[in-house]
């Protein structure tokens, strides 16, 4: 499954401590670099 995700929901995700449940859901994560650059 391919999911498609803007910075938004990635940031909250982290913010809260619970980055780690995507990818006990999808199980693989790649993060284009303009995205990981926008996140911190």
């Amino acid at each position: 499954m391919i999911v498609v995700s803007n910075t938004s929901p990635l940031t909250n995700l982290a913010a809260i401590g619970r980055f780690h449940l995507l990818r006990d859901l999808y199980g693989h994560l790649n993060i284009p670099q303009a995205v990981w650059d926008d996140m911190r």
